[in-house]
């Protein structure tokens, strides 16, 4: 089974949305503050998982080994269009593995705000103990 976290998930976390996607986040960081509320972040990625599970799975058969946090910084335009995605950190270095979720976040829609947010997403990608 594989998880996939937004920030990574604490040691007695066992929650499974989206299939076998968990999605745990507490730690997303929105500037400027109140614009955006993080509760909204999460529920347009948590609808998105099965992109960005489609790269990881895509990337475990090229390497199986991968895993690790991503910290993605986006830059959400006021009708919620996402103008520019780069990774703040990645644990996962395999190049087509990080173009591939790079490409399906760029397509994301977010909600419309008064003005243009960046926001930091940690998300978390590892395979569950036993697979």
């Amino acid at each position: 089974m594989l998880s996939l976290a937004l920030n990574s998930a604490p040691a007695h976390a066992d929650t499974v949305l989206h299939g076998l996607v968990g999605i745990y986040s507490h730690d997303i960081k929105i500037s400027p503050q109140g614009i955006r509320d993080s509760t909204d972040i999460n529920h347009v990625i948590g609808s998105k998982t099965d992109a960005l599970r489609y790269c990881y799975e895509t990337g475990l058969k090229r390497d199986p080994r991968i895993e690790g946090t991503m910290i993605v910084e986006l830059t959400l335009n006021m009708d919620g269009l996402v103008e520019m995605a780069k990774f703040d950190r990645a644990d996962i270095k395999e190049q087509e593995f990080q173009s591939c979720i790079l490409k399906k976040i760029a397509r994301f829609k977010f909600w419309p705000a008064a003005v243009t947010t960046a926001v930091r997403v940690p998300i978390g990608f590892s395979r569950k103990k036993g697979q």
